[in-house]
């Protein structure tokens, strides 16, 4: 099975590509900025490549995708886990850091499932996994950035199911 999981150069990312990779799967480890802690992730996998982009770009998506189905020549799951904060009440949050966190967490995980939409249309299967936060259901004092773009992710209750 060959996994993309954003984000997974650190946090939930990182344990999630890891556990992919214990399974044998091959996976994809995307980072932005921290490349170091993608290449010790990547060591700890049998079959893994360290791919980077902005998920706010869709053009850096589309030649991640591409990458990994060149790679590889299918993608089977992909786990949108990419994510960044910044702490500040709204009244002193810029609107720069107000669009870098909206580009990342509800942008990115739009950039990313249609980058590899096309590809899992034409393999006539694959599996979509977004990563939400508490945060987007309860905000937090100094984090409504964050827990907007998380909210809009969607959270949903029950049995993981869709």
């Amino acid at each position: 099975m060959v996994c993309i999981v954003t984000g997974s150069s650190r946090g939930l990312g990182r344990a999630i590509a890891l556990e992919f990779g214990s399974k044998g799967h091959q996976v994809a480890i995307h980072y932005r900025i921290r490349k170091n802690e993608a290449m010790d992730v990547s060591l700890q996998i049998k079959e893994s490549c360290v791919l980077t982009a902005d998920v706010g770009d869709p053009e850096a998506v589309k030649l991640l995708v591409d990458s990994v189905v060149s790679t590889w020549g299918r993608i089977d799951v992909v786990v949108n886990s990419a994510g960044v904060t910044h702490e500040a009440l709204m009244i002193k949050t810029s609107e720069e850091d107000f669009d870098r966190i909206i580009n990342t967490n509800l942008k990115g995980p739009f950039n990313v499932i249609q980058a590899v939409s096309r590809q899992m249309i034409k393999q006539k299967s694959g599996h979509l996994i977004n990563i939400s936060s508490y945060a987007g259901i309860k905000g937090k004092q100094g984090l409504s950035a964050y827990s907007a773009s998380k909210g809009g992710r969607g959270e949903r209750q029950g049995n993981g199911t869709a």
